[in-house]
């Protein structure tokens, strides 16, 4: 009887100790929980969203704002109840069962689903649970964080609604679509034939464009050919007086021409020219010709034959023509030298021409003189003829020429003789 007893007490005395060691474990998993409670309250109490943590017991033990207003109580209320306590059965059943789920796996889960609020109200939330451990990795409660989704779910409900109305409306143009592909269809063998007729111009169009390339091609050659020969210069300047384009020959001369204006390139000037003729011809929209000595070519003199021209997005610009005219310089100096000699001829040969001209006034003058002296001798002489030197009377040979001449008259006239 005493072993028997002596049994039992030591049975006793062991469960004992089991119990204030799962009570002492018990109170450092309440301990770790309250700390965990104590860390998290600050971070639960700064989270928008609907924020708790519960114990194993799904008893919650420490909750946020949203949450209290959520059921309706003080966050203080809330501490030590459980889900039976605070929402309908159905729905703390539920969240009983997820709970559980939560602390056997030891895994996060997520859940949707409908909240009614204490006042009546009801939201959609998503709903994130996830496990607490201990320092063991023993599951010893719960947290858990639920974001309103209730204008999500609007939106899908309205999205699935237009979802439905596009599906209508897919299968109304898809209806509407094989009457037009049958249409279609009809116009296939038109189409193909304008295809064709299209593609053949097409391709004599390109055969042309080539063609015009290549004319193209052999023509800037040619221009080049005879801007080099001709030693003329071509380039194209807006209305800000940029270069816009400048011939490969000069290039070579001048360099890049990108980025400067005409004068900058050309003279080397920092302002531009005096009297341009680039603003002249874009101002009066006519060509305007002028004369240019390039300083960087020794003073070769240029005739520049400015155009101005409207360009495809309507701005203004001008193209220049610059021609070499040295030679022509060189034969305008010699003829200004040769007029200078002939000027010189032409005084000297004026000034003998003069003299002659005054010898031969006086010649006339003497011939003049002359001739009154000779016509009043014959006068004299004839009156000598025809008169006696005795009497005065006239003699037979005036007699002979008067009636010479009444007979010319009366025979003229058919007159008798008086």
């Amino acid at each position: 009887m005493d072993e028997k007893l002596s049994d039992e007490i030591k049975f006793l005395q062991i469960r004992i100790t089991e119990l204030e060691k799962s009570e002492s474990r018990h109170r450092i998993s309440d301990e770790l929980l309250r700390k965990t409670e104590l860390q998290q309250k600050a971070i639960l109490n700064n989270i928008p969203d609907i924020a708790w943590l519960k114990n194993r017991d799904s008893r919650y033990i420490a909750v946020n704002e949203p949450f209290a207003r959520t059921c309706g109580f003080k966050p203080e209320e809330i501490i030590d109840k459980t889900d039976f306590e605070i929402w309908p059965r159905e729905l703390a059943e539920k969240y009983r069962t997820d709970d559980q789920d939560v602390v056997k796996s030891g895994k996060r889960h997520s859940y949707e689903e409908l909240l009614i609020h204490k006042s009546g109200k009801s939201q959609w939330v998503e709903t994130i649970k996830t496990p607490i451990y201990n320092d063991k990795g023993e599951v010893i409660g719960t947290t858990g964080i639920a974001r309103d989704i209730t204008e999500r779910k609007k939106y899908e409900e309205r999205l699935r609604e237009a979802r439905a109305e596009f599906e209508i409306r897919v299968k109304v143009r898809t209806v509407e679509l094989s009457r037009v592909n049958e249409d279609l269809s009809r116009h296939q063998n038109q189409l193909k034939e304008l295809i064709e007729e299209r593609t053949n111009e097409l391709e004599k169009e390109l055969a042309l464009r080539k063609e015009a390339e290549g004319d193209y091609l052999r023509l800037k050659k040619q221009i080049e050919f005879i801007l080099d020969a001709t030693k003329t210069g071509l380039d194209i300047i807006d209305s800000d007086l940029n270069l816009l384009f400048v011939d490969s020959e000069w290039a070579k001369v001048y360099g890049d021409y990108r980025g400067k204006k005409c004068y900058e390139y050309f003279m080397g000037k920092s302002v531009e020219c005096d009297n341009c003729g680039v603003r002249k011809a874009l101002k009066l929209k006519k060509t305007v010709v002028t004369e240019e000595r390039l300083i960087f070519e020794g003073n070769r003199p240029i005739q520049v034959i400015t155009m101005p021209y409207q360009s495809e997005d309507g701005k203004w610009l001008a193209a220049e023509v610059n021609v070499d005219i040295s030679e022509r310089k060189k034969i305008e100096g010699e003829l200004v030298k040769y007029r200078d000699y002939l000027e010189d001829i032409i005084k000297e040969r004026t000034g003998e021409l003069l003299e002659e001209i005054s010898e031969h006034k006086e010649a006339r003058h003497r011939i003049a003189t002359l001739a009154e002296n000779l016509s009043s001798s014959n006068k004299r002489l004839k009156k000598l003829s025809l008169t006696d030197s005795h009497t005065g009377l006239y003699n037979h040979r005036y007699l002979g020429e008067v009636i010479e001449a009444e007979f010319h008259r009366a025979r003229r006239y058919a007159h008798n003789l008086p």
